[in-house]
């Protein structure tokens, strides 16, 4: 496959394997991609409208200033890359892990997820709007300064992850699952005084 075979309007991508390939750039409009694999691959600023991506994994890539407007995706995985300013609307995601990956700045918006896993990664400084987290993990997720909105967090996990400044209403945070030390860091939008 090369990188003009990508920008064809009726050709899917299916058993593919892309290494070290300069992708970025691209506008890529109603496909599919299937059984397909990207390593260390550059998809900078890539623009991918009405995509559907199942099993497919990136690793080591970088997806940095990427839209994705309208893309479905099942059974992901996303390992070792950056999703720096990457830009999610209206997407679907289902069994997707997102690993070792950079996603600072990263926007999620009016977005679905079921099973979402997130490990080791960093979500500094992202905004996430009226997104729906459906059964999605957490470990070890750096969500400073963050901000969530109008959207519910109730029974997410974020006992194991770095919520340092993250912005939310009090409305949005109910049910969402905290340690003690984070307790601390919510309670500012709480507007309530803690008095010794």
């Amino acid at each position: 496959m090369n990188k003009e075979l990508l920008i064809i309007p009726d050709e899917n991508l299916k058993y593919s394997e892309f290494d070290n390939q300069e992708l970025n750039n691209l506008t890529i409009n109603n496909k599919s991609i299937d059984d397909t694999t990207f390593t260390k691959c550059n998809l900078k600023e890539t623009k991918f409208d009405n995509v559907l991506f199942d099993k497919v994994t990136f690793f080591n890539c970088d997806l940095s200033n990427t839209t994705f407007n309208e893309c479905s995706f099942h059974n992901i995985i996303i390992d070792n890359s950056k999703l720096l300013g990457a830009n999610f609307y209206n997407c679907r995601f289902t069994k997707v892990t997102i690993k070792n990956t950079n996603a600072r700045y990263l926007n999620l918006v009016d977005t679905k997820t079921k099973e979402l896993s997130i490990n080791d990664s960093d979500f500094t400084e992202s905004t996430m709007f009226n997104t729906i987290l459906d059964k999605t993990s957490l470990f070890n997720v750096n969500f400073t300064q963050t901000e969530f909105s109008e959207m519910s967090l109730a029974n997410l996990d974020v006992s194991k992850c770095n919520i340092s400044n993250i912005r939310v209403s009090p409305r949005s945070i109910k049910g969402l699952k905290i340690n003690s030390f984070q307790a601390l860091d919510l309670i500012n939008i709480l507007d309530v005084k803690v008095i010794d």
